[in-house]
């Protein structure tokens, strides 16, 4: 009797129980037919209600995976001898003609049938490739560039120092750009919280006002779920040696180096939803001089009084401490040393608070969004007695209302005003300025078509100066030909008041001068635009392609000119030096048009999860105002196909605008399988085949540019472990070829760097 009764005792104590149930990680439904394998010892598939239980005979660990088409496939340890109960959270798979955006149109719609060109940023490119900033993973966006903290877009605007964006940079639909120099601050955004980030090509003013003249950006970060989460990054970085040794100013035991941290947290208490996160960062820079120390804390809160009102307040602080370098000694032994070792160090304490209300009532929804934003630059009272410290206050205000005045038309319509008071050291004096501005769009969706009209009327002031836009229009139009293709045309104007920095400046950088111009006057002008989106489904795997041809043309376009702005005859006692520098123009009409091919992916080919988002764009920017005949569109074409490979210096020098990169690739893919991920990027940047004349005489530009040829390819690669669940370490490489390379001409990018990434999330 013993033995007959020992087996069946021995089976029942190595019994596991599992219960257990599987849940979308999004919208938090429950799925069905998820698929769950056990290896060799038992398959099922979870309930109508994405229920499980599961009974294992066996006294080994195991290892549970839960699959189902259209999901990541998860996979989930269990250890031996107890009762266990899961909960599972299946991410799904990306189709990317179902991605929604909605800073486009300000309402969420479905990418496929937007009017404009625009490009959607996931959280894994920023997390994955270790971006410190938002400016970090815009470089790897398809037609974007930013250099020095300009954005540029297909090659619309140039490179120009200390002017304002043209791009407008949003954090939850809401500007975020300086008070008296109109710049975007990229570390002060809390990237580590973003859900999406969106890039729209093209003129935005109608939506977004005075500084979308080239393109928008928004950021939008998460709320809580009903799980919470934590999510802590640490990395740390080294750079190798430069090829040229005779540039190396550090000795062996202080190589430049970057070392920092994110963290973030999400939780939600019965009504009240709480989002908490921060970054530091420590930078040695590979320029002499340059150092960056940064620290940064964001909280974003959310009370839902009813299912019909919410209301919050989120607020962001950040200090910094940063030298700025200008332009390198030299283009020899002195390409990481400044210009004159003149170095201005820089510390910044930057804050905002934005309270928010949301209420509906019906089909009618109503959002009111303030901001008050300070850059506080404290002065070196060692180097620069008797100057005062440096303070750009911004207060904004959006009210916004949406509503269906029928089954298929949307309208939103809004308020925006701002009041802006500024105290400078780099511009004399104190300034205060104001904008305000009214807006309207109509969408309209029927069957295949989807047709968009708004207008936007704003007046701005600064001092005493006021002017009004007139009536800003966009119109666009959007129709399905066929299944997954998706065709558009669209038009958009645009707008920019100058800044105060642009008109008032008076500064010295690197013994480089600023001088100022107050006769600036505003810009304006248009994007418009063809363009063809084709979604392509292989299996799981969801492409979508997009080709479009772009016309940007703006009137009293404002560039800095590099030049003598004082006559050194009539002012001999003036130190020549003290006679060159930028100084703020008003160029005149130009024209940037081109094409452009973008390709972006998500989805699992067997067990492979690929990601990857890519494209290439060429453009032609003329100067039509001192070269009117390619106003004629049969001239310009003719000297834009002439063009697409080498320009033709003889013909085409004179009227192509400064410091643009022409031609641009983009490659990010990464592909997972199971624990491990690999990583590639390339980027490719034309060379600038025009810059001002006084430019080349800066020691060792023109031999530099004749050096770079065609342009730069920059390679990135990237590795990691996912050891479980919650741990993950990655190690990464940048500029892999160590290119010695500069985004613009007198600045050396970073030599090769090994940068070391570990994320824990519980």
């Amino acid at each position: 009797m013993i033995l007959i009764s020992l087996p069946p005792a021995i089976l029942m104590a190595q019994q596991v129980k599992i219960r257990g149930i599987v849940m979308d990680a999004f919208s938090f439904k429950r799925l069905a037919r998820v698929s769950i394998d056990a290896g060799k010892l038992k398959k099922l598939q979870t309930d109508s209600s994405g229920l499980f239980e599961l009974n294992l005979n066996s006294a080994e660990k195991l290892t549970l995976r839960f699959s189902r088409v259209g999901f990541k496939t998860q996979e989930y340890k269990l250890e031996p001898g107890q009762e266990t109960e899961l909960q599972i959270l299946l991410e799904p798979f990306s189709n990317q003609l179902d991605q929604v955006v909605v800073a486009a149109s300000r309402n969420p719609t479905q990418i496929a049938r937007e009017v404009n060109s625009l490009n959607i940023v996931q959280p894994y490119l920023i997390s994955n490739t270790n971006a410190v900033d938002l400016s970090d993973v815009l470089n790897r966006v398809p037609g974007v560039t930013v250099i020095d903290g300009q954005p540029a877009i297909r090659g619309g605007v140039g490179y120009s120092y200390n002017t304002g964006n043209r791009v407008a940079v949003l954090l939850d639909d809401m500007p975020i750009m300086g008070a008296d120099i109109g710049d975007v601050r990229w570390n002060f955004l809390p990237i580590e919280t973003a859900e999406q980030i969106e890039v729209i090509k093209g003129s935005s003013s109608v939506l977004y006002g005075s500084a979308a003249l080239n393109g928008t950006v928004n950021v939008q970060t998460g709320w809580p779920t009903d799980k919470p989460q934590t999510k802590i990054t640490l990395y740390q970085g080294i750079n190798s040696n430069p090829r040229r040794k005779e540039t190396i100013w550090w000795d062996a035991f202080s190589s430049p180096f970057t070392t920092g941290g994110f963290f973030s947290h999400k939780q939600k208490w019965n009504k009240f939803d709480l989002v908490v996160s921060g970054a530091t960062y420590a930078n040695r820079s590979h320029l002499m001089g340059a150092d960056n120390y940064r620290a940064r804390s964001y909280v974003k809160t959310r009370y839902r009084l009813s299912k019909n009102l919410s209301f919050g307040l989120n607020g962001n602080i950040l200090f910094e401490k940063g030298g700025r370098y200008f332009l390198w000694n030299n283009a020899d032994s002195g390409a990481l040393k400044p210009f004159g070792n003149y170095i201005v160090e820089d510390f910044y304490r930057i804050f905002s608070f934005d309270p928010h209300v949301d209420y509906t009532r019906g089909k009618h929804k109503h959002a009111f969004k303030s901001r008050m934003y300070q850059i506080h630059r404290f002065v070196d009272e060692q180097k620069f007695p008797g100057a005062n410290d440096a303070i750009a206050n911004l207060y904004a205000l959006d009210y916004n209302y949406k509503t269906y005045l029928l089954p298929d038309l949307f309208f939103t319509a809004g308020t925006y005003a701002t009041t802006l008071w500024a105290k400078g050291n780099v511009y004399r004096g104190t300034f205060a300025g104001f904008s305000a501005a009214a807006y309207a769009q109509a969408e309209y969706r029927y069957k295949r078509w989807t047709a968009l009209a708004g207008s936007r009327y704003e007046q701005m002031g600064l001092e005493s100066h006021k002017e009004t836009t007139g009536l800003l229009k966009r119109f666009g139009l959007n129709f399905e030909a066929a299944k997954n293709t998706f065709l558009r045309i669209n038009y958009s104007e645009g707008y920019r008041f100058p800044t105060i920095g642009e008109k008032y400046v008076e500064d010295r950088v690197s013994s480089i001068n600023i001088f100022p111009n107050p006769g600036l006057i505003s810009e304006s002008g248009f994007t418009a635009e063809i363009g063809v989106k084709q979604g392509i489904k292989i299996g799981n795997f969801s492409l979508l392609a997009d080709f479009a041809i772009f016309n940007q043309q703006f009137d009293s376009m404002i560039e800095f000119r590099f030049g003598q702005w004082i006559n050194p005859i009539e002012n001999p006692q003036i130190d020549f030096f003290r006679t060159i520098g930028f100084k703020a123009f008003n160029i005149g009409q130009t024209r940037a048009a081109g094409y452009e091919f973008s390709l972006s992916g998500e989805g699992r080919i067997g067990e492979v999860l690929i990601r990857t988002l890519g494209g290439y764009t060429y453009s032609m920017p003329l100067n039509l105002s001192t070269h009117p005949q390619y106003k004629n569109w049969a001239e310009y074409s003719k000297a834009f196909f002439s063009s697409m490979g080498q320009l033709d210096s003889a013909s085409y020098y004179a009227p192509i605008l400064p410091y643009r990169n022409r031609k641009l690739g983009k490659m990010d893919i990464e592909l997972s399988y199971r624990k491990w991920m690999l990583g590639y990027n390339w980027q490719f940047y034309s060379v600038y085949e025009k810059v001002d004349e006084y430019v080349n005489l800066l020691p060792g530009v023109t031999d530099f540019l004749r050096r770079v040829g065609a342009g730069d390819h920059v390679h990135n690669m990237r590795i990691a472990f996912t050891a479980n669940e919650n741990v993950r370490i990655a190690f990464l490489v940048n500029n892999i070829t160590n290119l010695e390379y500069a985004t613009r001409p007198a600045k050396m990018d970073p030599p090769r760097s090994f940068n070391v990434q570990l994320k824990v999330s519980f």
